[in-house]
């Protein structure tokens, strides 16, 4: 009788301790699609219309950083989401989303420059090192001050996780299976998580850019074909039609939107815009408004060339010479005598505000690759013999 009880006892134990361990392993997962979940909230508020403008428009390479920065946050917050639930200590996780809030803003505040210019540097070695697509000048507090209210969000939503957890265990299926019901229970504060993200986006500045492209793709589709008068069209849909005049007649058919230069400090962007016909121009947006567009070809050739031959440019040729330091002048000047005539000057490659041109002798016995970077004023940066 004894040794039933005993093995009753012992059964009893095992039951329990599965019966736990179960509870256990279902709070965890809990835990992890609760960290998951809060970091695609995030992610929507902060990148969904962004990613809706770049739909809109032919961009280059548009999707890249924002991908990675999504792919981040979430893992991320699965990994908070798990391991606050593994341990289970409320100090705990409300210090580990209180972090994990900070890294998600700087992760945010990094997609359009840091993480923008990293997918550069691995898809073109030319351009590794060069500051594609700078940061802002902002110190690293400033811009998790930024973020403000996701770490207010966040730490709030960590300090109810044990009990939102719990509750959502309640409606688990059999084995701990996620119902709708769970779901829907783990869901509900997360639109306050989109609103977090949205406010901290727009803080950062990156629907601007987005919507910048936009911007400037509506003025060409619309403008270029448009036979009536641009300025009324301008003040009848709110957009300036008319920045596009002077270059009208180069526009074609088929082209590609490249993020260029900014100036937050100014509330500047400069969207470029390479033709498949050949044609090259910058358009300036100020305060989400399109400014006017230009001819960007003439720094990059005319001023290459005057640099290089040491004739100066026409005098009514404005903006045609680039910001170059007179080392570097003179050393293209000496390069020149090498040129048999005229340089062949080729775009190779454009990145931001990141230009390699190269001008080569019309023998072909002589190139040389030189780097521009800036929109406002365009600046030469350096120079080498490519053929050597």
């Amino acid at each position: 009788m004894a040794a039933a009880r005993t093995m009753n006892g012992r059964i009893e134990s095992s039951l329990r301790k599965d019966e736990e361990d179960q509870r256990a392993r279902s709070y965890r997962r809990l835990g992890l699609l609760n960290g998951l979940l809060i970091g695609l909230a995030l992610v929507l508020g902060v990148w969904v219309q962004q990613i809706v403008n770049l739909a809109a428009v032919p961009a280059a390479a548009s999707y890249g950083s924002i991908l990675l920065a999504v792919g981040l946050i979430v893992a991320l917050g699965g990994i908070i989401g798990w391991g606050t639930a593994s341990i289970g200590r409320g100090w705990v996780t409300t210090l580990a989303w209180m972090v994990g809030s900070m890294v998600f803003t700087l992760l945010i505040s990094f997609q359009s420059n840091r993480l923008r210019t990293f997918l550069v540097w691995l898809s073109d070695r030319r351009f590794w090192g060069r500051l594609v697509y700078p940061p802002p000048d902002a110190r690293l507090g400033g811009l998790i001050l930024a973020g403000f209210f996701i770490i207010l969000v966040l730490t709030f939503l960590a300090i109810l996780q044990d009990y939102r957890l719990e509750n959502g265990q309640q409606y688990l299926g059999r084995k701990g299976r996620i119902t709708a019901s769970a779901l829907i229970r783990l869901s509900l504060p997360l639109p306050i998580v989109v609103i977090a993200g949205l406010v901290t986006g727009n803080a950062f500045g990156g629907a601007n850019s987005t919507l910048a492209m936009k911007m400037v793709y509506e003025a060409i589709e619309i403008g270029r074909t448009y036979e009536g008068d641009l300025n009324e069209l301008s003040l009848e849909r709110g957009i300036n039609y008319s920045a596009i005049r002077g270059v009208r007649e180069q526009l074609g058919d088929g082209y590609t939107l490249i993020m260029g230069d900014s100036d937050p400090m100014m509330l500047t962007t400069y969207v470029v815009v390479h033709f498949d016909n050949g044609a090259w121009i910058t358009c300036r947006i100020i305060a989400d408004q399109l400014s006017f567009c230009y001819d960007a070809w003439p720094p990059y050739t005319i001023g290459l060339s005057s640099l290089i031959s040491g004739d100066p440019p026409d005098e009514d040729c404005h903006g045609c010479l680039p910001v170059v330091d007179d080392e570097l002048a003179q050393w293209l000047q000496q390069q020149g005598q090498r040129f048999s005539g005229p340089p062949v000057i080729t775009r190779l490659a454009q990145h931001g505000s990141q230009v390699l041109m190269q001008a080569e002798s019309p023998d072909g016995a002589m190139a040389i690759d030189c780097w521009f970077e800036g929109a406002s004023p365009v600046r030469l940066v350096s120079c080498s013999v490519s053929n050597e």
